[in-house]
């Protein structure tokens, strides 16, 4: 008779396994003991089937950087929990089941760099994202900006899209090491899941040539 049960899943794909057990006298039934397993997943008392939409939280590594695509792996969870396989003529068997979960990497294809020059309005996406969690809600935000030499105005970056915006008319510094922090919502109902990645960029800037009267010009 079948005593453990190894099943794998990922986040938002849903699943079926059945537990295949031999021996004893046909037919089974399957009792589910829930301590340890997620509510999201059940089991079929007559046919043994395990099934469920897979959810897990997110805890991820250091991002992975090939080009100008930056990937993010979540660790995986492990859930054990148990179900007693009763034949026909009440013989009863323990079977240990254990789900390894994933979650898909999260990838954001991001810019390296950008340029602002003084005086002029910077327009700058910092990158897409794709992967993770799916379907969730995706929001930017970053640190150290570039600000004008007073510190007093900055520019924004849209905690929507991503989005860098501003028109300085002198800077703080020549070079902005500019911190993005992306953060995607788990979609699963009643779920506070996250996926948090972040990634460097370089903001450059450079003071724009302003025009003089020629000589001998009416002022």
């Amino acid at each position: 008779m079948v005593t453990v049960v190894n099943l794998t899943g990922t986040t938002g794909i849903a699943f079926h396994s059945a537990i295949q057990p031999s021996g004893g006298a046909t037919p089974y039934s399957y009792a589910f003991d829930p301590a340890g397993l997620p509510p999201w997943l059940s089991i079929d008392r007559t046919t043994g089937v395990i099934s469920g939409t897979p959810d897990a939280p997110c805890s991820t590594t250091q991002g992975t950087l090939t080009g100008q695509s930056e990937q993010f792996v979540c660790a995986s969870s492990t859930f054990t929990g148990h179900v007693t396989v009763t034949d026909a003529i009440g013989a009863t068997v323990p079977v240990t089941v254990t789900l390894v979960v994933t979650t898909p990497p999260l990838v954001v294809d991001h810019n390296a760099s950008a340029t602002q020059t003084t005086g002029s309005a910077l327009n700058f996406l910092v990158g897409t994202v794709h992967g993770g969690y799916g379907g969730g809600t995706v929001t930017f935000t970053a640190a150290n900006l570039p600000c004008s030499a007073d510190g007093r105005v900055c520019d924004q970056i849209d905690f929507t899209t991503g989005r860098i915006t501003g028109t300085l008319a002198d800077f703080g510094s020549s070079r902005y090491d500019v911190t993005v922090t992306v953060t995607q919502d788990d979609p699963a109902p009643g779920s506070s899941n996250t996926y948090v990645a972040q990634f460097h960029l370089i903001i450059n800037t450079t003071t724009g040539t302003s025009t003089s009267p020629s000589a001998g010009a009416t002022p």
